[in-house]
């Protein structure tokens, strides 16, 4: 098993996609390859405005990366953001703005990755 994550990282622009593909060639430069790659980004990315389509965009790849190795993928959705203390604003009269965003952002992703799921590896 190989934990990969990285606290603040995000897929758009971060050093996800590098992480995960080096961790894949290491694999494959052992002759082997993983059973199972589960993947749970753009939680950062959703905090940090990213469009959805971007980050989707993104993370499809990953999964297409992922299946072309011989894995195996879990697309896991982003949780839903329940605690807006967990934001980090300098006004705190501004908490609603970045956090409903996010949300708007979070809800759109998961679908996407729920029927991109559905439609690619159930029907």
């Amino acid at each position: 098993m190989v934990v990969d994550g990285q606290s603040g990282d995000r897929v758009v622009d971060g050093r996800f996609k590098r992480r995960l593909l080096q961790s894949i060639k290491k694999q494959a430069d052992k002759g082997k390859s993983f059973d199972w790659i589960v993947i749970l980004g753009g939680t950062n990315d959703c905090f940090n405005g990213y469009k959805s389509n971007n980050i989707f965009a993104v993370l499809k790849d990953l999964y297409l990366n992922s299946e072309n190795s011989g894995a195996n993928v879990s697309a896991l959705t982003i949780s839903n953001f329940n605690n807006v203390s967990t934001c980090k604003y300098s006004d705190p009269s501004d908490k609603a703005k970045p956090y409903d965003l996010a949300s708007q952002i979070q809800h759109t992703i998961s679908l996407m990755v729920f029927n991109y799921s559905i439609y690619t590896f159930w029907l």
